[in-house]
């Protein structure tokens, strides 16, 4: 079974859960019951609380990696408030700049 996403035109391959494999957006991941439960159960473990700066408020999950979408593990994924969450991702420009 695969354990990693492959490109397939604007849709992915997501093995979830190892049990069968869909196709699907990333986006359309991200707002799934799976994506949701998991990351809610991370939530639950952290105490709801970003792992960066202790904020209680606008907790999401962050990958940590993109190699096991859909299967991630506990390690894959960090619980971060949003402006956390944000500074994971700078805007496109600075990361053309470091390119």
């Amino acid at each position: 079974m695969m354990d990693t996403i492959y490109p397939s035109g604007s849709f992915m391959v997501i093995p979830l859960s190892r049990r069968y494999v869909k196709f699907m957006t990333y986006q359309d991941y991200i707002n799934s019951d799976e994506w949701r439960e998991r990351v809610n159960q991370l939530k639950d473990n952290s105490g709801w609380v970003c792992s960066e700066c202790g904020n209680d408020e606008h907790i999401t999950g962050h990958h940590k990696t993109y190699r096991n979408i859909g299967n991630e593990s506990a390690e894959d994924i960090e619980i971060l408030c949003w402006e956390c969450h944000q500074k994971k991702h700078p805007p496109i420009d600075n990361q053309q700049e470091r390119v």
